[in-house]
């Protein structure tokens, strides 16, 4: 893990592709600086995090998708609104 460590500059290194996936995350500074001075990381606040960010993200594929098809035909509301009611 060392050696990869210090490859970690090159593309084609498991360490450099995992710095390079967790640079989106809130907390990536700290994650990055734990794992380049090979100290633990707190795997619970790790999951949490990670999840927190990846429901943001459909929250925000939800919004997008519910601004256009608005745009679309605005009498969509109603009947999104009407079967999400139902569903209840």
């Amino acid at each position: 893990m060392l050696a990869d460590l210090l490859l970690a500059n090159g593309s084609d290194t498991w360490t450099y592709q995992v710095l390079h996936a967790l640079q989106d995350l809130p907390t990536s500074q700290q994650l990055l600086d734990a794992i380049r001075s090979r100290q633990t990381i707190n795997q619970r606040q790790f999951e949490l995090t990670r999840r927190e960010h990846i429901i943001g993200g459909w929250r925000d594929l939800d919004i997008l998708l519910l601004g256009l098809m608005l745009r679309a035909d605005p009498l969509k509301l109603r009947s999104i609104a009407v079967s999400s009611t139902i569903s209840l």
